[in-house]
């Protein structure tokens, strides 16, 4: 399942995300859970807490398949 699927089935605003994934390195996690959403590749400790939080649902093979 991608991400943003993921947000949208739980209810998670971009902000609630990435409170619950505990970002906290940058000045606006919000924005950096939104490019996940979209298509861009999280590094890999990103990709383990991702897994993680969603018990699986989302994997590392979502952010590199191309289909909706």
């Amino acid at each position: 399942m991608k991400l943003e699927k993921y947000r949208k089935n739980n209810g998670f605003s971009y902000h609630k995300l990435a409170e619950k994934l505990e970002i906290r390195d940058i000045q606006n996690p919000a924005m950096k859970v939104y490019r996940w959403c979209n298509d861009v590749i999280p590094r890999k400790n990103e990709i383990v807490k991702i897994e993680l939080l969603t018990d699986g649902q989302v994997k590392v093979k979502d952010f590199y398949d191309k289909a909706p």
